[in-house]
């Protein structure tokens, strides 16, 4: 019984960091559509919840995963794949913390600080927010950790652990292409859409 309730909690930390990298996702493209302080200031009301929401799902999983690989692989030679999703998702989650948060301060540091009306946004916080470094980062994030579901299901040695995440994560690289151009076309205001 314990075994099923902390792989529930498991899979309850894999869904709200999807969840979060989604929500994360649709921020930034907000923020690209916003045409005043008072929407920009909305959508970083959102963001500023989010490390909550990515923590949590970060220690569910790394605990519950951490309790789950022990127990089931403690005596065998394959653990190769669990070193490897370890690794990954302490890198990925640094990165894309940091990247985030350095992202949101400098966006934050481009908004007029004393005024509650609806001023028009800059030209420079415009430009900012459609930098693609950070689509590019969310992007690499979660094809990285789509990688780690995938380590987590078909359980690969070591050798081949690694060749799917660097393969996840070329995928997101590259795919942000796509993404970046389907994010471009519903960053123009409304009236300016074809």
């Amino acid at each position: 019984m314990i075994i099923k309730t902390i792989l529930l909690l498991h899979i309850l930390g894999v869904l709200g960091l999807f969840a979060a990298m989604a929500v994360q996702f649709f921020c930034y493209s907000a923020l690209r559509r916003a045409e005043n302080t008072i929407q920009a200031r909305g959508i970083f009301a959102i963001l500023c919840k989010l490390p909550a929401m990515f923590g949590t799902s970060s220690a569910l999983i790394f605990l519950s995963g951490l309790y789950l690989s022990y127990m089931r692989y403690a005596h065998h030679e394959t653990i190769g794949w669990v070193v490897v999703a370890v690794i990954t998702f302490i890198a990925t989650g640094g990165i894309s913390s940091h990247t985030g948060k350095k992202f949101s301060e400098q966006l934050i540091s481009k908004l007029p600080q004393d005024s509650d009306q609806p001023l028009p946004l800059s030209e420079d916080f415009k430009k900012f927010a459609r930098r693609p470094k950070q689509m590019r980062a969310i992007s690499c994030s979660f094809f990285s950790a789509l990688g780690v579901l995938i380590l987590m299901v078909f359980r690969p040695d070591v050798l081949a652990s690694i060749i799917v995440i660097v393969i996840s994560f070329l995928i997101g690289y590259f795919i942000f292409g796509t993404l970046r151009f389907l994010v471009k076309a519903h960053s123009l205001p409304i009236n300016q859409r074809k």
